[in-house]
């Protein structure tokens, strides 16, 4: 918490045409079935066990898709998807020495 707090002071004077050259990114995994977090379901004792309540999986897990996006000053930004499903130092050089260039000429 006192890293944002920190980082929003730094940027608390910037203008509109400062924000409008920020670029924010992430990377995310979509699972195609299930999630690769806790499940919890809440029923009363003496309620029956319903079909939403069980966790439904397929063999080999489903897959993932790994995704890296960003987001600009104007709105949704470029989106690429990260081929291997893991996210490497040099993976993000090569995003941004070749994708994002697009972002940085359209700002």
């Amino acid at each position: 918490m006192k890293k944002r707090l920190a980082w929003a002071n730094v940027h608390k004077d910037w203008t509109k045409d400062d924000w409008r050259r920020m670029v924010f990114s992430d990377e995310t995994k979509v699972n195609v079935w299930g999630s690769d977090g806790v499940k919890y379901y809440w029923k009363r004792p003496d309620d029956k066990l319903r079909f939403h309540h069980l966790d439904l999986t397929v063999k080999g897990g489903g897959g993932s898709v790994m995704m890296w996006g960003c987001i600009t000053y104007d709105g949704p930004g470029y989106a690429c998807h990260i081929y291997d499903g893991t996210m490497k130092k040099e993976d993000h050089v090569h995003i941004l020495d070749t994708d994002v260039s697009i972002i940085h000429n359209s700002i």
